[in-house]
């Protein structure tokens, strides 16, 4: 599957940056049995165990094949004492789709380019990336305060701002108090990042809670931690 990756700058053009990956999704049917979702071949059985309540922090691993081999890699420096018996867990899909229902943006960076890039956030608006994360990232007591402060803040700086299309900046305000809406809650205390997400690793551990290449089995191999076995980077967008 090919995924590109959309940033923007705060400068006052808002520059885009892509990066394209080529993601190897492989599966139970992909030829090697490679990819991302090997850990879904159904002759596979992996357990492990977390030593935190988020499962963040995986000093063991095991992984039963389909001909009966075991093999148990633990994470350096981790002590006999740092793996409670008591709490294995058999990986599931909600290992890493931890966020599959409302999901919460892992930053306000990472909202304002999203909303750039589908373009509900006018990019011909100068330096509207750098003053939308600006008024994402201000806490309120509520959300209609928190409203309120984004209309009255948009609208004050592109008042300073020469030749600039007021009906994009109405769009710009509708666009982004729907980007507060969708991932902050001032009264429950969520905001940005309050949950970690497990897909990929960009802004949580994620895959690197054991593909960190520090998981090593008594043999010497290790959890790989090379970046291609899950995706190529590509030089061009398409």
């Amino acid at each position: 599957m090919l995924r590109v990756l959309r940033s923007y700058g705060d400068d006052e053009a808002n520059t885009e940056n892509a990066t394209t990956l080529m993601m190897r999704l492989g599966g139970p049917n992909a030829p090697g049995q490679h990819g991302i979702h090997w850990h879904t071949n159904p002759g596979l059985v992996i357990e492990y165990v977390a030593s935190d309540a988020d499962r963040q922090t995986i000093p063991w691993v095991r992984v039963t094949r389909p001909d009966g081999s075991v093999q148990d890699c633990v994470a350096d420096g981790t002590t006999a004492g740092r793996i409670p018996s008591d709490e294995c867990r058999t990986m599931d899909c909600l290992d890493c789709h931890n966020t599959i229902a409302h999901r919460i943006e892992v930053s306000a960076e990472a909202a304002v380019d999203r909303a750039l890039a589908r373009g509900a956030l006018p990019r011909s608006l100068p330096y509207l990336r750098r003053e939308s994360v600006r008024l994402l990232q201000a806490s309120h007591a509520s959300t209609d305060v928190a409203l309120a402060a984004i209309d009255e803040g948009l609208r004050g700086f592109y008042k300073s701002e020469s030749a600039v299309d007021a009906a994009s900046v109405g769009r710009a305000v509708s666009a982004l108090r729907a980007v507060y809406e969708r991932n902050v809650f001032p009264t429950m205390k969520v905001t940005f990042g309050v949950y970690p997400d497990n897909i990929g690793h960009t802004s949580s551990q994620g895959c690197f809670r054991c593909h960190d290449g520090s998981h090593a089995a008594k043999d010497g191999s290790s959890i790989t931690s090379d970046c291609e076995s899950c995706h190529r980077m590509l030089d061009e967008v398409p």
